[in-house]
């Protein structure tokens, strides 16, 4: 998986949940703090 932040910053939340079949609430999740630095990775590899 990939995933690219639209903007540089210091403690930016990510946050994945994860469902099952048709479920309503997530039966796992997964809440991350990073800090991006502009123009920092990045690239094709």
């Amino acid at each position: 998986m990939t995933y690219a932040l639209p903007r540089a910053g210091e403690d930016q939340q990510v946050q994945f949940l994860l469902y099952r079949d048709e479920g309503q609430e997530p039966y796992r999740q997964l809440r991350l703090w990073i800090d991006v630095v502009e123009g920092a990775g990045g690239g094709d590899g």
